[in-house]
C-alpha cells in the first residue's frame, strides 16, 4: 500500500458518495409536497458535507503518513464513532433519499477506518517481523 495509493482511494471514496447522492436525489421521500423537482441545491450541500467529513479525516490520517501511529488511528477511529453517532441522531424517516447519505457514509467510514487501522497494525508487524 503506498502513500498514492491512498491518495487514490480517499478520492475514489469520495467520489462514488458524491454519485450515490446525486443518484439519491432524485426521491422525493414521503412528503407531499405538490410538485416535485429534483434538489440541486440540497444534493450540492451534501456533497459538500461529505467534503468536509472527508476532509477532516484525511486531516488525521493522511496518506504520506502510512503506517499511521496508533494515536492517529485511534483519533480515527474516534472521529468515524463520533460522525456515525451525530448522523444517526439527526437521521429523520420519510425524508427525501440524499438526506440518509452523510448517515451511510459515516458507517461505511467508520468500517473502513476500522479496516484501515487492521491493515496499518499488521504492516507495522509484518515490517518488524521481516529483517531490512
Amino acid at each position: 500500500m503506498t502513500a498514492r495509493g491512498l491518495q487514490i482511494g480517499f478520492v475514489v471514496y469520495w467520489l462514488a458518495f458524491v454519485l450515490f447522492t446525486v443518484h439519491q436525489g432524485q426521491y422525493p421521500g414521503f412528503f407531499d409536497r405538490g410538485p416535485w423537482s429534483y434538489p440541486y441545491w440540497a444534493v450540492a450541500w451534501v456533497c459538500v458535507l461529505l467534503t468536509f467529513f472527508l476532509s477532516g479525516l484525511y486531516l488525521i490520517v493522511p496518506a504520506a503518513r502510512f503506517p499511521y501511529s496508533r494515536r492517529r488511528l485511534g483519533f480515527a477511529v474516534a472521529y468515524a464513532a463520533a460522525l456515525l453517532l451525530g448522523c444517526r441522531v439527526l437521521d429523520g424517516t420519510d425524508q427525501p433519499a440524499y438526506f440518509y447519505v452523510p448517515l451511510k457514509f459515516a458507517a461505511v467510514t467508520f468500517v473502513a477506518v476500522v479496516a484501515l487501522a487492521v491493515v496499518s497494525i499488521v504492516y507495522k508487524l509484518n515490517r518488524r517481523r521481516s529483517p531490512a
